[in-house]
């Protein structure tokens, strides 16, 4: 890919990721990388997924709209 097309970034290590998300205050990181299931015996890109979650002490509280504001 870097020759045929000047790819310059060719993918993100998983702990490049996994810093990233826990620097930007995410937790439970989950991994899953799908690889190409070819006989061809050529190279194949692998699609990798990474999925955080916020926190639930980040999320703001959703106010009652009954509730008085002084």
């Amino acid at each position: 890919l870097r020759d045929a097309y000047a790819h310059e970034r060719l993918g993100f290590a998983d702990e490049q990721m996994r810093q990233w998300f826990n620097d930007a205050g995410f937790g439970d990181i989950t991994t899953k990388h799908l690889k190409p299931k070819l006989a061809d015996g050529q190279d194949r890109l692998t699609v990798s997924l990474w999925l955080a979650a916020v926190p639930a002490a980040a999320i703001p509280r959703k106010r009652n709209t009954l509730e008085r504001v002084s």
